[in-house]
């Protein structure tokens, strides 16, 4: 099998999986989307995408995993994704107008709001780079339905330069792909997958 050019390795036998426990978010209408662990604390922070939430987890003991308490983004947005790294817990929100530019919301383990940063318009995965020194997040730009706003996407870079609850909008640095407008024809022709209205721009 191949995904687009890359083999697939072929299949092993020697992993055994076996459910240790799980946890269930409590009252209809409800989400877990996107989990993230953080080692320091020992505590998983979970994103629950339709009540605009994020629920922190004791996950000290796998087997017996508690609630601790909730941190509410409504007032903010939606919830799109978490990331941790070392105790500083990052939330990437689009706004209440999910074509506005949206936010990176930077919380500690015990839910403690610390910083608001915007960056490109609905921003959905967010990361750590792997020595902590950056947030990233890709900033979807998603239309409305019938297309009368169509944000550009975007990635947005944060620079870790400072502790999160001393950033500023000027660690913010947002990259667009405006650069690339009017080369639809050869972006396509290589493959590269555009679509939307008939307005629609390579940013």
């Amino acid at each position: 099998l191949k995904d687009d050019d890359i083999k697939a390795p072929a299949p092993r036998k020697n992993l055994n999986l076996k459910l240790l426990s799980s946890y269930a978010i409590s009252g209809t209408g409800n989400s877990a989307e996107i989990s993230a662990y953080d080692a320091q604390s020992k505590r998983m922070f979970v994103s629950n995408s339709l009540k605009s939430k994020v629920h922190i987890l004791d996950f000290s003991n796998p087997s017996s995993i508690k609630e601790i308490s909730q941190f509410g983004v409504a007032p903010h947005g939606g919830i799109n994704s978490v990331a941790v790294y070392k105790g500083i817990i990052a939330l990437a929100v689009e706004d209440l107008v999910k074509t506005n530019d949206g936010y990176v919301l930077f919380i500690d383990t015990a839910g403690k709001l610390l910083n608001k940063l915007k960056v490109g318009a609905l921003p959905d995965m967010i990361c750590f780079s792997p020595d902590g020194s950056m947030v990233l997040t890709a900033n979807e730009g998603e239309p409305l339905d019938d297309y009368s706003v169509d944000p550009e996407g975007s990635v947005s870079v944060i620079s870790m330069s400072t502790s999160a609850d001393k950033l500023t909008q000027a660690d913010v640095n947002t990259m667009r792909f405006t650069a690339w407008n009017g080369k639809e024809a050869s972006l396509r022709a290589a493959g590269i997958r555009i679509f939307g209205n008939n307005n629609t721009t390579v940013s």
